[in-house]
């Protein structure tokens, strides 16, 4: 969330974004709530203080004296009440208009929606074939490595059952691409799967249009808890009401979790393969830092993410999102997708975001600046493998006339082979 304290201090940056991401807020009327709202958080701290200073006075009283302050108290304690609840009600309002303010995106973020995106570059040259590439589903029903059938009357739709040598291709994609990035100094973590409506909230996830995304496991088994879409969720909340010691560095994380996403509002896009999936697995890498690092950790995630589609030989391009195509909770995105040869198009399959001050204010996360001062700490993800969608690439760049598809090199070590799908 934003600094409540700037925004009463100066709107016009609040506005500026607002407008910048297309979006419509009452600053006015907010800011008369806001006011409203801390005029009676300070009338009911008075009517506490009151009734507590108040003990000690009665007890000094006696006869009709002590009667009359006793019904005077009472109706104190009376209009207490009702403003506790006038006070409880206007929270609320103030919640959900306070919580559902964007964060300031940075100055290189375009205006607008998401005809304004931007293709900032194309990297790497793009296979060509002598034949007609096929898609990745084809390669996979070729093969029997992939069963959706079986998987709708078990789960559903947007479930498969993924079997034989793409199991071990994604196994060795995920050892692989876990050991470069372990390599550069992210700690490797397994987070929770499931976790409290808290840590969604903390995380910006809640509230938004993001709510539509995440499972819940139903509140009337007594365990209310939420299946994460990303490990993003439960790593930023790792060190949530901690005050962090960032004397050594940036704390940085790697989180291996499988991911849960309802894909609402998604209906008819991607339902053939492994693009878009109610559940898949996933790297994530997660940064807190002091604020006056967060834009070169941001490069630095950006460049390992590049250096993952590049030791795989893709071609890509870094897909800028305009500020009304940017989540509520970034302040700036970019999206690195892959060429699809089979599907003649490029496809998303990572994503990085600088999220600086507004995930670590709403948790309470903060770090030591040196001088004695806390501040608000800055945190920063980005994905480093989304397994299904990387492997989809992976099949269709290096697909082979018969069917069978080359591994990239980085991988044979892991796979024990350079091909499979060879027709014994």
């Amino acid at each position: 969330m934003l600094d409540i304290n700037a925004i009463r201090k100066d709107s016009g940056p609040l506005m500026a974004e607002v407008k910048k991401r297309g979006q419509e807020f009452d600053i006015d009327d907010f800011l008369k709530l806001d006011q409203e709202r801390r005029d009676l958080i300070q009338k009911t701290d008075e009517q506490r203080s009151q009734l507590k200073s108040a003990n000690a006075e009665i007890a000094q009283l006696e006869g009709k004296e002590k009667q009359a302050r006793i019904l005077e108290l009472k109706a104190v304690s009376d209009r207490l009440t009702e403003d506790e609840a006038k006070l409880a009600a206007l929270t609320k309002e103030w919640e959900d208009q306070f919580l559902k303010l964007p964060n300031i995106t940075h100055d290189t973020v375009p205006a607008g929606g998401e005809a304004n995106n931007v293709v900032e570059r194309e990297e790497g040259a793009k296979p060509s074939f002598s034949f007609t590439p096929k898609p990745h589903w084809e390669l996979l029903e070729q093969h029997g490595w992939f069963d959706r059938d079986r998987a709708a009357e078990v789960s559903g739709s947007r479930f498969w059952y993924l079997k034989g040598d793409v199991v071990r291709l994604q196994m060795a994609l995920q050892n692989w691409a876990f050991g470069v990035v372990a390599g550069k100094g992210y700690e490797p973590v397994i987070p929770p799967y499931l976790v409290k409506e808290e840590a969604l909230y903390g995380t910006g996830f809640f509230p938004g249009a993001d709510e539509g995304e995440v499972y819940r496991v139903p509140e009337e088994d007594h365990d209310d808890l939420f299946l994460i879409g990303t490990s993003e969720v439960s790593l930023v909340s790792l060190h949530a009401k901690e005050t962090l010691d960032l004397s050594g560095g940036p704390k940085k994380y790697l989180g291996l979790s499988p991911c849960y996403r309802r894909e609402a509002g998604t209906y008819g896009k991607d339902t053939k393969g492994i693009i878009r999936g109610h559940q898949f697995d996933k790297l994530e890498m997660v940064v807190f830092c002091n604020p006056e690092d967060s834009w070169t950790l941001f490069d630095e995630i950006t460049g390992i993410q590049e250096e993952i589609l590049q030791q795989l030989g893709l071609a890509y391009r870094m897909y800028l999102p305009a500020a009304g195509d940017t989540g509520n909770k970034n302040a700036k995105t970019y999206e690195p997708e892959a060429w699809f040869p089979g599907e003649d198009r490029y496809i998303e399959v990572q994503s990085v975001s600088n999220v600086t001050d507004y995930q670590a204010r709403r948790l309470g996360v903060k770090v030591s600046n040196g001088e004695g001062k806390k501040v608000v700490a800055h945190t920063l993800n980005g994905t480093v493998v989304a397994m299904s969608r990387m492997l989809a690439a992976i099949l269709e760049n290096y697909q082979q006339e018969d069917g069978s598809v080359r591994i990239p090199e980085v991988l044979q070590p892991l796979m024990g082979t350079d091909v499979i799908g060879v027709a014994s």
